[in-house]
């Protein structure tokens, strides 16, 4: 705020909540304000924390926006609001007295005889008449006796005299001078912008004590308020909300100007220049002024890239008043409080009225040519926004100033455009800096310079003690929506929504609560249908402030459906009132009548005057009969086309017979030829008694009708002893199978020679199938060659309806659990699924007969496999860790290879360059102690010996017999860790090509296994990576290889008994049409995926897949507990759904089979492909996934549209994911309450 001030001590952030006289001490202007600044900024913070960021008390919510006479205008209710804490208030409608002083009709002078004044744009309501029949006040005259006169635009009253309400529009505010009100056809949104101002004398000569010669003592606070309207497609484009817009989109914080960043400022004292002379003071650092002043930077003219700034020594407190223009000079009420301060020629000033002020607008610029008395010419006028010189020939033009305002002066003479991050001088050695940002007219900042200290106060950052950047101090606007409103293309004003946000006071608030009594059910006798049926529970509702009852508040129930009775059926009531207890109950009995299925009654908390307060609660209650009990007709034919449980039985007392034909099966009868004996379109209910009923080849069962299948539980046992599928049913009307065993348990590879794969049980292309009660067991393989149950349906003839319930399932090594392809509407639920413990009998060799497996073996005996320099002669090394080690020596690298095997560096000896240097210094001094252990050395000292005698050889030097073994020093260097799947790093040489990569197998080991295969044609380095993964594959498969290869064999021993035991996927549906799935329910253990849901299509044009959604999918309360056992063999995601409508991924467990792994996999959940609009994933807990859950559409977006799609992601738990890894997902979908 401009005025005579020290400074502004006011910071929230120290906590201080007063201020503390103490005797004798000076009392400053700071003091004083920091008191009054402390106590309102508590009062506005505790303000808005009860009522948020904007609030309309309900007893008088003010600001109503409200369209007035016929739509032509916009008017403006009274009451009251809370911006930010911040209280205002606007009384209206204002009642004045009119008394008719001259004409008649339109034409009509009116005198105000009581009430306040009117002004232009002001609209009146003749008391009686709504504000649609408002009429507008046209013109104003002069007062008449003192009294108002104007003249409407139309008739008011047809009487000499009238009482009206007086309502403000748009058109008449009382801080924002004109019509404001829009003229271009559109949506807007209407607005209330709040802010504050500083009232001087010089703006209201009533704040001067004439008593006293009428001083200029304090200045006043004012708070100004504003309805604004601004279009709504320019709020969007701004940023400022997102389409399509609502009162919603208005939240806490909003501004009309969207998210751009705003600007900042910041301040220093000119560092002092270095000296020359060390006994001289510096003439240039700090600040250099003799005098105190509180400097005042402003913004003149803002935009969003900043715009030009002023400065005032004495923050903008040079202001006097002036009322005329007179000759070209203006008449000022005062030059200034003394001499010092006072008008001066050639100060520069700013020349502004009320108008411009409240809109926000800089004023005129002009320089004082000459004062005398309190006459001031002016030399020079500027524009208030380009600063160019307005003259009037060559004089300046005076004709454009207002006719009265304010004269303010700035010492820093015309504004300077601002220049971002750059410092720029002020005086007396202050300099600022601005940070670029959007600004506006009027933001200011103040400097407070001293003397003494020959600084500023400027706060500083804390971590570097550089000036901080600060926004500026004001103005500061706070913004509430009131209304979307609209205007047509013939100037109708409508509103379409009130966006204030309405409160009731604390003591009102009650709580109206469902008790209980809804959704009951009452069974009536047919044969007595007037007599009403009372339900079991009466109706309750409660009252409630808080946690307290309140007892003896009026509930009405009535009866709004049905023609039932309240409280006794004898009182023959549908209306009745019943009072809360003292626990704040109110409760009723309700008795249905016989007839109405569906019946309703409605509660209402009432008032004292009778009138409901809350919403109402409603309660519903049916009538229990076997008309309105569903029944479903698939496995009934002779019952098809009833849906009721009260048809059905109708229909079943019509029939005189039912045909269905029934087949006794037992232990040791041609069972498939008495399934194969069924005729083609017969229904048939088929019994297995107890027993075992094995088979070599599929028992098929086609073209039937209606058929069902079941046993004794697991005492009956079908056994497929070299199939993969023991029942196969083609093309029936419907199949049901229940309470069995069937397994089809060889994993030996005899396979029968089918398109698709089948498990023990297959059903393809019968309409409806329900599989409940089996034990099922497929066998295992190599790869995915089976599952445990398979239904399948086509593209062109999908499955009705398919339900998978209560089923036990195990699975051979690598295969599926339950497959379903193609079918309306899928229900798996509640079944079982595990894999077969045990490898399945199969041989580890008969694993890498897969290309997969074998790839991903050969891959973790070598191991990142990469070029190095190959070092010939003499030089030798040895790598532990990240150190390799160097050295010259005779032996060959093999020979070293041995040594470094039989005796390995110890912990510490790799831990630091000089101790892998002793350590090749100490295998070489065991070498030289015992000449066995190196045949190279033996043989040169045996030479040695030959030449110069045993008796000069028993006196050479050790010295000289250790060069035989190492040359000169070792030398070692520290390289960077490559990852490595081995144990170790290998070294292989062949020609002039060398490779390194990491292996579990021994480089020695590698180095026998390189002389028993010898490369041939290496021509380059991938020459020699490819023969070492040729090794690698006969390493894994050649036992004879391994045999002579020990760390071969070690490894070999270990990977196998590791490799664990797993299936595939337990449960998966798949195919053109997936219209309703429901997976509910189940249990998997020991599965490389839990669920796999995706639907595809092959377009037989192009030869790919078509992308098609799945409709509905449910995933829910299954528990998956999952294996890994290569990374690179499957795709690792726990649950994954591809291309889908509408998904539901919910309160599913995901974690470890047995002992948890380290290998995590890719993701938990992962949702992919063509995504509809809704999609739910919650209450999941994950504890297996490097990222939890992964959502990843594949389609692009509208960014308008994206208000139409819901995706949610709430509650999950992914244990093993960091806190980024949680969810990844597109920004519009809605995460929260997820952890890792």
């Amino acid at each position: 705020m401009t005025g005579d001030f020290t400074r502004d001590t006011f910071r929230p952030d120290k906590g201080y909540s007063a201020v503390r006289m103490q005797q004798g001490r000076l009392f400053t202007d700071a003091d004083w304000n920091e008191e009054g600044d402390i106590g309102r900024s508590a009062l506005r913070t505790t303000t808005r924390s009860v009522i948020g960021a904007s609030g309309f008390p309900e007893d008088a919510p003010g600001f109503a926006i409200l369209a007035g006479a016929g739509g032509q205008t916009l008017l403006i209710g009274g009451g009251q609001a809370y911006l930010d804490g911040i209280g205002i208030s606007h009384t209206a409608p204002v009642r004045l007295s009119l008394l008719r002083h001259q004409g008649s009709g339109a034409n009509t002078r009116w005198r105000v005889e009581s009430g306040t004044r009117v002004a232009e744009g002001d609209y009146l309501v003749l008391v009686g008449n709504t504000p649609a029949q408002a009429v507008r006040v046209a013109t104003l005259f002069d007062d008449v006796e003192g009294r108002q006169v104007f003249q409407a635009s139309g008739a008011i009253s047809a009487a000499n005299d009238a009482q009206v309400d007086r309502y403000r529009s748009a058109e008449s505010q009382p801080f924002l001078p004109g019509d404001n009100l829009p003229t271009v056809a559109g949506d807007y949104l209407a607005y209330l912008d709040l802010w504050e101002r500083p009232i001087t004398a010089a703006d209201d000569p009533l704040i001067r004590e004439t008593a006293f010669g009428g001083p200029d003592t304090a200045i006043r606070d004012q708070l100004v308020w504003q309805v604004k309207f601004a279009r709504t497609a320019d709020l969007v484009a701004a940023g400022a909300v997102t389409a399509p817009v609502s009162c919603a989109s208005f939240a806490p914080g909003w501004s009309p100007f969207g998210p751009a960043a705003t600007g900042a400022m910041r301040a220093r004292a000119n560092p002092a220049a270095a000296a020359v002379d060390p006994c001289a003071l510096p003439a240039t650092g700090g600040y250099r002024s003799l005098e105190n002043h509180l400097y005042r930077v402003e913004i003149h003219n803002g935009g969003p890239a900043g715009g030009r700034w002023k400065w005032s020594r004495d923050n903008g407190g040079g202001a006097a008043r002036y009322a005329d223009i007179d000759n070209g000079a203006l008449i000022l009420d005062s030059l200034g409080p003394d001499e010092p301060s006072a008008l001066k020629k050639d100060d520069w000033v700013e020349i502004l009225d009320e108008a411009r002020r409240l809109k926000g607008l800089p004023g005129f610029f002009a320089r004082i040519s000459d004062i005398n008395g309190t006459r001031v010419s002016l030399g020079e006028v500027r524009h208030p926004d380009t600063l160019a010189a307005l003259t009037n020939g060559s004089a300046p033009d005076l004709t454009v100033l207002p006719k009265k305002g304010i004269v303010r002066r700035w010492e820093g003479g015309l504004p300077i455009t601002i220049v971002p991050d750059v410092w720029v001088p002020v005086e007396q050695g202050i300099e600022v800096e601005f940070r670029a940002g959007r600004m506006a007219t009027g933001d200011h900042w103040q400097i407070p310079a001293r003397s003494l200290a020959a600084t500023i106060e400027w706060p500083s950052k804390d971590a570097i003690g550089k000036p901080a950047a600060l926004p500026a101090k004001g103005i500061a606007h706070h913004y509430a929506a009131l209304a979307l409103v609209t205007r047509n293309g013939n100037g109708i004003w409508t509103v379409a929504s009130d966006c204030r946000n309405l409160f009731p006071p604390l003591t009102a608030l009650r709580s109206f609560l469902y008790l209980g009594g809804d959704g009951q059910e009452a069974m009536p006798n047919p044969l007595a249908p007037a007599t009403r049926v009372p339900l079991a529970s009466p109706l309750r509702v409660g009252v409630i402030r808080g946690k307290t009852p309140l007892p003896g508040l009026a509930v009405e129930f009535e009866i709004i459906a049905g023609d039932g009775r309240l409280g006794p059926v004898v009182d023959n009531v549908k209306k009745r009132i019943a009072l809360t207890d003292a626990d704040g109950v109110a409760r009723i009995d309700w008795s249905l009548d016989a007839a109405t299925p569906t019946q309703r009654v409605v509660a209402r908390l009432l008032n004292a005057a009778g009138q409901p307060t809350h919403l109402p609660i409603q309660f519903n209650a049916n009538l229990s009969t076997a008309a309105a009990t569903s029944f479903d007709p698939a496995n009934t034919p002779l019952l098809a086309g009833e849906n009721t449980v009260q048809g059905a039985i109708e229909k079943l007392a019509g029939q005189t017979q039912i045909g269905c034909s029934t087949y006794i099966v037992t232990e040791g009868s041609d069972w498939a030829e008495i399934l194969k004996s069924i005729r083609d379109g017969e229904d048939a209910a088929i019994c297995f008694q107890r027993g075992t009923y094995e088979t070599d080849i599929p028992v098929e069962i086609s073209n039937k009708g209606h058929l069902t299948l079941h046993g004794a539980g697991e005492g009956t046992h079908v056994i497929a002893r070299r199939a993969e599928c023991a029942l196969l049913f083609k093309g029936c009307a419907s199949v049901t199978i229940r309470d069995m065993a069937v397994s089809a348990p060889d994993g030996s590879g005899a396979l029968d020679d089918f398109e698709s794969r089948h498990g023990p049980v297959t059903i393809l292309d019968c309409p409806t199938v329900e599989v409940t009660g089996l034990t099922l067991r497929c066998g295992g393989g190599v790869a995915a060659e089976r599952t445990g149950l398979a239904i399948r349906g086509s593209n062109e003839k999908p499955l009705d309806s398919v339900h998978v319930t209560h089923n036990r399932l195990s699975i051979g090594l690598a295969q599926d659990g339950i497959l379903v392809t193609d079918a309306v509407h899928i229900l798996i639920a509640d079944n079982e699924l595990a894999v077969v413990p045990g490898k399945a009998g199969l041989r580890p060799g008969r694993l890498l007969e897969d290309k997969d497996w074998r790839k991903r073996v050969v891959d973790l005996l070598v191991a990142r496999p990469r070029e190095v320099e190959a070092r010939g002669g003499g030089n030798r090394e040895f790598r532990a860790g990240n150190i390799t080690a160097t050295f010259e020596s005779p032996m060959p690298q093999e020979e070293w290879n041995l040594l470094f095997d039989a005796d390995p560096p110890r912990a510490d000896e790799i831990r630091t360059i000089a101790g892998m240097q002793g350590y090749i210094k100490r295998v070489s001094d065991v070498v030289v102690a015992d000449p066995d252990r190196a045949p190279t050395y033996k043989r040169a000292l045996r030479t040695m010996g030959g030449r110069i005698g045993d008796a000069r050889m028993a006196a050479v030097d050790p010295e000289v017999k250790r060069s035989l073994v190492l040359i000169g020093e070792p030398s070692a260097r520290t390289e960077r860790e490559q990852p490595s799947a081995g144990d170790g790093q290998v070294s292989l040489k062949s020609g002039a090509y060398a490779v390194e990569f990491g292996s579990p197998v021994s480089q020695s080991d590698w180095s026998k296994a390189m002389k028993q295969v010898r490369p041939r044609d290496i021509t380059s380095a991938a020459d020699l990576i490819g023969h070492a993964r040729r090794i690698a594959a006969r390493m894994a498969a050649d036992d004879e290889i391994r045999e002579r290869l020990p760390s071969a064999q070690r490894w070999f021993d270990r990977f196998t008994s590791r490799l664990p035991s797993y299936a595939r996927q337990a449960i998966t549906c798949g195919g053109l049409t997936l219209t309703t799935v429901q997976i509910r329910g189940n249990k998997a253990f020991g599965f490389v995926r839990g669920v796999h849901v995706g639907a595809s299509g092959h377009n037989p044009e192009t030869g790919r897949a078509d992308i098609v959604r799945a409709g509905n999918v449910t995933i829910a309360d299954n528990h998956l507990s999952l294996r890994k056992p290569a990374a690179d063999v499957y795709v690792p995601m726990a649950l994954f759904v591809g291309n889908v409508d509408t998904l539901r991924i919910q309160r599913n467990t995901l974690d470890w089979a047995g002992q948890a792994s380290d290998d995590l996999f890719n993701h938990g959940i992962r949702v992919w492909g063509d995504i509809g609009h809704y999609l739910k994933i919650s209450d999941n807990r994950i504890a297996i996934a490097r990222i939890g859950i992964a959502v990843q559409p594949i389609m692009e977006f509208d960014r308008q549209q994206l208000f139409r799609y819901l995706w949610v992601a709430s509650d999950n738990l992914s244990e093993a994911s960091f806190p980024a890894n949680v969810i990844k997902a597109p920004r519009f979908m809605i995460k929260r309450d997820n952890r890792p």
